[in-house]
């Protein structure tokens, strides 16, 4: 009803439907859209991770997935870590991720690991 997903969408850029008009402003510098993706994450309701994978597993898919085809897999590697440390999710990184059917990490963790 007040219209925060749709506001959510727009400014990650996701919006499909209707009129957009404006602009968007961070600590009052004007930005583009592109700009915004950079600066911001959307964290869907529903998570998009597996439950029987681990943290890490989740992590390294997502960055063989995500980074370029031209970075080396040992970078990627280095990366992974890199997030797993910046996210907390160290002492969860070998962990089933889990679900409502399955015990595994924190709804917290849980957020973290999909943002990664």
């Amino acid at each position: 009803g007040a219209g925060k997903t749709s506001l959510l969408q727009v400014l990650a850029g996701e919006a499909h439907a209707g009129t957009l008009a404006g602009g968007i402003s961070v600590n009052g510098q004007k930005i583009s859209g592109n700009q915004m993706k950079k600066l911001s994450g959307f964290v869907f309701q529903d998570d998009v991770i597996l439950a029987t994978m681990t943290v890490r597993e989740a992590v390294t898919m997502s960055a063989l997935l995500r980074l370029p085809k031209e970075t080396p897999v040992p970078v990627k590697m280095e990366r992974v870590e890199q997030m797993l440390k910046l996210l907390n999710l160290e002492k969860a990184a070998d962990t089933i991720i889990g679900n409502s059917s399955i015990k595994g990490i924190s709804g917290g963790e849980r957020k973290r690991c999909a943002m990664a």
